[in-house]
């Protein structure tokens, strides 16, 4: 019987003590869904996405001397309301001495006009009004002389309107300035600037047309750099401005653009800013803009290290005066692709620093990761979640485990990450884990930033400290995360354990009681003692293939690695580890049992905990289920099929995969009288032809 054991415990025992250091083999993950971690890839495990409108608003703000000085243009009221407005406000400023009664028949007459009025109706029933109104008339009389096609010749009215001294054309001028850019195309830039000088000067703008003309300037214009202008005037007036679909700019002026109206647009100081940060991932800006020295070098400099170009990269940094988030964080990335590992650590510090106070003249916001929530849909998170991450990996690298665990809970607080699970099952002891969990984590609870990563530490750090025999933290913690259902089949595994070594109770008893606790630990071993990383992955189902990240497989591969704690090893092989100590218990509970029936239905316990994934140790259990209980319908049924018969039995099937307790040694012989009557008696081997010989 010893020599059967010996034979047993080097597969069995191999995950009940500190392992030693394997490195599994890399496998593509099919289980549950993981976000890209830090420690998985050398260079990008998250895409940075530029922020373009908060990079042009940077722009704006670092370098107001490049552009012109913009007015605050309102949005105003609706056109018919704003027109009704004008003439009660136009009555009251130019014929303050007419009596009020006057004035108010003078209102109602133009509005019910207005509330009528349209192209067609023309000015038939246009109220007679005294001549310091005669802007009025003259706009409306304008309007009906537009021809539908538009033209380059505006109409007389308007033009006699614009010819008015400043003070008789207070309420009309916008009006006229801003349908000119409408009505004569190929001179809007000029009407619609007008329009927006009219509102500098003084004159009425109740519509808010001085604020429309920036989008229907930049929709319809025909001057790819007054369109661009035109845009950051308009961003400048509107920090929200975007044209229709949410873009800065209609990408006609700009990807569609011949070469000599593209080249004009790049020779244009302002324009090139604004295709550097729109356009700088292009070859064809990159080719014209060759020779300038750019406002935005750290954005160009960005666009060169997405596109791979890190020489390029470095040159625009180099032309940096003052270091903004944008190109800290670059030469962080730089760094890291070269494998500095001490700048990587200064400059994510320095960015980390920097931060603190930053502001959008800084980059704060310019640069975002992009990330996916819990419906996979697309979202923006700050870059300061990439920069602990990141910064966490470097610190890894040069063993700092505690300061890295911390940077990787800051970087993303709202879950528990895969980087930070390996640091606290891997490269901290246990007491270093609670001391981590007590610091970090515990705080965080009561948090709603933070709430979910915290528990995912609690409950890590109490699967290993029972898994390391710390029973007395894994309890606190369980209690803590109040986690009942798993305390109870603690506590009733415990209770088998112990009853299984009372010496005044049988030994089949004894047997009865190791294999309840068996049970437990087969059928809740992973909810107790399951890794949060390799091998089990807990709580996913489907990660039999997962690795862990190849900053670790680096760390453990090493010759001066540190001391590797995990209480099972990482190869993916390994995986449902407590199995094998549900295997060694069932093996000491058959060595305990006298009764052949309660031996045999032990054995055949033991062998289908190992069938599958180990059946050499199974077989193990096979031959001593047959060998030490002849005459037993499981030994006879095994004997015969040359293998354990539940295969082909529901019912014995359903006892094995209970994690129902036995209570006396009567059930299992009420059971062996079940499957007497069932077709386990009858079961045979399954024929095989011979082999044919060989001519």
């Amino acid at each position: 019987m010893r020599t059967v054991k010996k034979l047993l415990l080097p597969a069995l025992l191999f995950t009940t003590a500190t392992a030693a250091l394997i490195t599994p083999a890399p496998a593509e993950a099919c289980g549950p869904y993981y976000l890209p971690q830090y420690n998985d890839n050398d260079v990008n495990p998250y895409e940075i996405l530029l922020e373009k409108r908060k990079a042009i608003c940077r722009f704006v703000e670092l370098y107001p001397e490049m552009l012109p000085p913009a007015g605050k243009f309102e949005k105003g009221l609706p056109t018919k309301e704003a027109a009704v407005q004008d003439f009660r406000d136009a009555v009251k400023r130019y014929l303050p001495k007419t009596p009020e009664a006057e004035q108010k028949k003078m209102i109602t007459a133009f509005t019910n006009f207005m509330g009528t009025w349209s192209l067609t109706t023309g000015l038939k029933d246009y109220p007679e009004l005294p001549p310091e109104l005669d802007e009025f008339r003259l706009y409306l009389a304008g309007c009906t002389e537009m021809t539908p096609d538009g033209g380059s010749t505006p109409p007389p009215s308007w033009m006699k309107l614009l010819q008015l001294p400043p003070e008789k054309r207070h309420y009309r001028t916008v009006w006229v300035h801003y349908m000119l850019g409408n009505y004569c195309k190929l001179d809007l830039h000029t009407h619609y600037t007008n329009c927006r000088n009219a509102v500098r000067a003084g004159f009425a703008d109740t519509a808010g047309l001085a604020r429309a003309s920036y989008y229907t300037e930049v929709k319809f214009g025909r001057d790819p750099v007054k369109v661009v202008r035109t845009a950051i005037e308009a961003l400048q007036n509107d920090p929200d401005y975007q044209q229709t679909g949410g873009d800065f700019l209609p990408w006609r002026y700009i990807s569609n653009l011949p070469p000599a109206q593209y080249k004009d647009l790049v020779a244009d100081p302002v324009c090139r800013e604004v295709l550097a940060i729109l356009e700088g991932n292009t070859e064809r800006f990159r080719y014209l803009a060759a020779g300038y020295k750019m406002k935005n070098a750290d954005i160009c400099a960005y666009h060169a290290y997405v596109s791979g170009n890190l020489k390029e990269a470095e040159k625009f940094l180099a032309q940096i005066e003052k270091p903004s988030l944008i190109s800290v964080f670059l030469e962080a990335k730089i760094a890291r692709h070269k494998g500095n590992n001490p700048r990587v650590i200064k400059k994510l510090q320095q960015w980390l620093e920097m931060a603190k106070n930053a502001k959008l003249a800084d980059g704060a916001g310019v640069l975002m990761r992009e990330d996916y929530g819990m419906d996979y849909e697309q979202i923006r998170i700050p870059l300061q979640s990439d920069v602990y991450g990141h910064l966490g990996n470097a610190l890894l690298r040069r063993r700092d485990f505690v300061e890295a665990a911390e940077c990787f809970f800051k970087g993303d607080p709202s879950l528990m990450s895969q980087d930070l699970a390996e640091i606290l099952e891997i490269f901290l002891s246990l007491d270093e884990a609670v001391a981590f969990a007590e610091r970090i984590a515990v705080p965080h609870l009561k948090e709603k930033e933070g709430y979910s990563a915290a528990w995912g530490i609690i409950d890590l750090v109490a699967r290993r400290a029972l898994r390391e025999g710390r029973e007395d933290i894994a309890r606190k913690y369980m209690n803590m995360f109040h986690n009942k259902t798993d305390l109870q089949y603690l506590d009733q595994m415990n209770a088998y354990l112990a009853k299984s070594k009372d010496e005044k109770l049988s030994r089949d008893d004894r047997a009865i009681a190791l294999l309840n606790a068996a049970k437990i630990m087969r059928f809740r071993g992973m909810e107790l003692y399951g890794t949060k990383t390799a091998p089990d992955w807990y709580p996913g189902t489907f990660c039999a293939y997962r690795r862990i990240s190849s900053t670790t497989e680096d760390l453990l591969d090493i010759i001066n690695a540190p001391k590797d704690y995990r209480t099972v090893p990482t190869d993916r092989k390994y995986r449902f580890h407590y199995r094998r100590k549900a295997a060694l218990m069932a093996l000491e509970a058959g060595e305990l049992a006298e009764d052949k029936d309660l031996k045999a239905f032990i054995h055949c316990f033991g062998g289908e905990i190992l069938r599958h994934s180990l059946p050499l140790s199974a077989d193990i259990f096979y031959k001593r289920m047959v060998l030490q209980s002849r005459g037993n319908i499981l030994s006879e049924s095994g004997d015969r099929l040359r293998w354990f018969p539940q295969t082909m039995n529901s019912m014995l099937m359903k006892e094995l995969k209970s994690i129902k307790p036995i209570y006396s040694l009567d059930e299992v012989k009420d059971l062996m009288k079940r499957l007497a009557g069932s077709n386990l008696g009858a079961l045979v081997a399954p024929k095989t032809e011979p082999a044919k010989e060989k001519k």
